[in-house]
């Protein structure tokens, strides 16, 4: 039995090695890195110079918003002219007629506004008196963005920045193709405010029209500006597109130029982002020296500074992953087996019984659903494994068992990688889900697991109703209390949005730990769960340590749900999971020599 496990085994890594393999050679072989520059930001701040500069030594592209007709007349830029009201003098008030809108300004301007609306019939352009006429019935059309500034485009063709438009998402979708013609050379697209172009009814439409002009979708980061449409419409796209990283004007100022470079460097080695939006400081010395140890920080890595470029399209390995599901069925049923062969056939057979179900109707489902359950049944059995041998142990068997139960969660993580691994994720368009579940639920299942063992021998009715018929202590309320507090602030700080924030002094720490490690090892690891685990595992049968072996899964399922962060590079994530270990095992002396010179006054 054990040579079948043992093979059923290895199988499992070879099959998970394949997939993973593929993960790391599609994110290690994309290292063009898009530097742009925000175009309305650095005109603001008359930094203009600062983009002639740069565009020879690595920034690559020019991001450009549209602005209304409305908006270019408030800079005094064209003027609209109506019998309702007047701006400027292109018309003599005889020539007004009350159903007409008279737009003015320079051939550049109405040209480019000519173009974008050179399908409506009901417009008019004269061009000897530079004067667009259009029907008061349309005067919604001054307040839709038309016009990506002349400066811009010139500045562009100028340096050889390619132009990445802002559009809007209050335009329609058939509009892009005149965007298409009236810019040359794009390459992606970014829209601006809450929502993406052809949200939520036109996304298919939208999709195909980009597809059609060969352009790249820019993915904002969902923490930083979170827009309506924007996966769905990558999805349609067959995941054509950039994850995007920004810094807000205002925090930009207060990081700094060294945190606003480490910034931008970590979203590109730690979350596979591959085009960075930049503003300028208010100061151009700032700037200059922000864009330059970007650049050069960058370099020193390895990263190309070019436009950049969708990850390689990951190979369907659907076979695969059912293979390796239906060998996490038959090895779970060879385990059961030594405790109840009718449990363990039982399991088998409604097990091959819903993958088929799922594979045939909700193939998507069914590894969300395994991949949950890996993620909460392993942390749970190794807290049961860690309860059927408590003892107290030497230094050597400290750390072996130290390692083993972190070498299983790190597989476990890896099998769930594995089994989610595609595009989508890559792209964060769709995250591990149930984060949360995975991380209470097996404390739950273990406390419980603990209680009944407990309760063997005794009678639950009997022990139920005499602990409801004592009156309420204030100790027990005060545990009560402390336990509600403690996993409100468990959950809240968990998941990839938190409802609890982080404290100035966590920040500080987490700084400093960022600076002394290439990347940062998770607080509930190193500092929670695995120094309880190892506690717990030094003061053997106890029973007050035993719940400290409970506590100790706080690193275990830390572990697991690191290397499900799926955008981040498997390398990444591996490395966060080695140092918060290799913490614990530098200081694992220091605790053995507290609990030894301990031993001579305490009595159990």
């Amino acid at each position: 039995m054990l040579k079948i496990k043992s093979l059923i085994l290895v199988l499992i890594l070879i099959v998970n090695s394949v997939i993973l393999i593929d993960k790391d050679k599609i994110e290690s072989s994309n290292r063009q890195v898009e530097l742009t520059a925000d175009y309305e930001l650095f005109n603001e701040f008359e930094q203009l110079n600062l983009l002639t500069k740069f565009s020879e030594q690595g920034l690559s592209s020019l991001a450009v918003g549209e602005e209304s007709l409305r908006e270019l007349a408030r800079e005094n830029k064209i003027s609209i002219e109506s019998a309702w009201g007047f701006k400027g003098a292109s018309a003599a008030q005889d020539e007004i007629n009350s159903n007409q809108i008279y737009i003015s300004g320079p051939p550049a301007i109405l040209g480019q506004v000519v173009k974008r609306w050179r399908k409506l019939n009901d417009l008019e352009y004269d061009k000897e008196k530079n004067r667009l006429i259009i029907p008061q019935s349309r005067s919604e059309l001054l307040t839709k963005p038309v016009y990506f500034a002349s400066r811009a485009l010139s500045l562009s063709q100028r340096t050889n920045l390619n132009l990445i438009p802002r559009f809007k998402a209050d335009s329609s979708y058939q509009e892009l193709s005149s965007v298409a013609a009236s810019l040359k050379d794009l390459t992606t697209i970014i829209f601006s405010g809450q929502e993406v172009v052809g949200y939520a009814d036109n996304l298919i439409q939208t999709a195909k029209k980009l597809e059609e002009l060969d352009l790249k979708l820019g993915l904002i980061e969902p923490f930083l500006a979170p827009q309506r449409g924007a996966k769905e419409l990558a999805a349609q796209m067959s995941y054509q597109a950039l994850r995007v990283h920004s810094i807000k004007q205002r925090e930009l100022e207060q990081l700094g130029v060294q945190a606003a470079v480490n910034r931008y460097f970590k979203a590109v080695q730690q979350r596979n982002v591959r085009l960075l939006y930049l503003k300028p400081f208010a100061n151009e010395v700032q700037t200059s020296q922000f864009i330059t140890s970007l650049q050069e920080k960058l370099s020193e890595a390895n990263y190309d500074l070019a436009v950049a470029q969708p990850f390689e399209k990951a190979k369907d390995y659907q076979q695969l992953k059912v293979g390796l599901i239906l060998l996490l069925l038959l090895l779970t049923c060879l385990y059961l087996k030594e405790f109840n062969t009718k449990l363990a056939v039982i399991s088998l057979v409604s097990g091959l019984s819903l993958i088929l179900i799922f594979y045939l109707l909700a193939w998507s489902a069914l590894i969300v659903l395994v991949s949950l359950l890996i993620a909460v049944i392993v942390p749970w059995l190794e807290y049961i494994y860690l309860l059927s041998t408590i003892r107290e142990r030497s230094l050597k068997e400290v750390y072996l068992t130290f390692l083993a139960i972190t070498l299983i969660s790190i597989t476990a993580g890896l099998v769930i990688t594995a089994l989610l691994f595609d595009n989508s994720y890559l792209l964060q368009i769709k995250e591990f889900r149930g984060v949360k579940v995975a991380f209470a639920l097996p404390l739950l299942l273990g406390a419980g697991y603990y209680l009944g063992q407990e309760s063997k021998t005794k009678d639950i009715k009997e022990e139920i109703e005499i602990f409801l018929a004592e009156p309420v202590s204030w100790r027990q309320l005060l545990l009560l209390s402390s336990a509600l507090v403690l996993g409100v602030f468990y959950l809240g700080r968990t998941g990839n949005q938190f409802f609890i924030g982080v404290s100035s002094i966590e920040v500080l720490i987490r700084k400093y730990l960022a600076e002394f490690f290439v990347v940062r090892p998770r607080f509930k690891s190193f500092l929670i769960g695995h120094p309880l685990l190892l506690l717990g595992l030094f003061r053997g049968p106890k029973k007050y340590y035993q719940w400290l072996l409970l506590g100790g899964l706080i690193g275990q399922i830390n572990i697991i749900n690191t290397l499900v962060h799926l955008h981040m590079p498997l390398k990444i994530s591996l490395l966060r999971v080695v140092i918060g270990v290799a913490m614990q095992l530098a200081i694992i002396p220091v605790y053995r020599l507290n609990i030894l010179t301990s031993k001579g006054v305490e009595q159990d």
